[in-house]
């Protein structure tokens, strides 16, 4: 059975169901990647502690997206 991968937007609290040249995002992200392009130079990591727990405890980490003119933070759960 495949997993499925659930991701929320920290800065607008929306489901991120867009797709852009950085990889997912929600409708505010990428309307803002569109109208300001990324930088050539992008960073990505993973937040060392989880940033949420699920009802039935498992950790749900933060990856977080950045770049000269962005930041997205994301909240991750498979």
């Amino acid at each position: 059975m495949k997993a499925t991968t659930i991701s929320h937007c920290l800065i607008h609290q929306l489901p991120e169901t867009g797709t852009s040249p950085i990889g997912s995002v929600c409708p505010r992200c990428k309307r803002l990647l569109y109208t300001q392009p990324a930088s050539l130079e992008n960073r990505a990591y993973w937040e060392s502690q989880p940033g949420a727990y699920t009802l039935d405890r498992r950790p749900i980490f933060i990856y977080t997206r950045f770049g000269d003119n962005y930041k997205i933070r994301s909240l991750i759960e498979e």
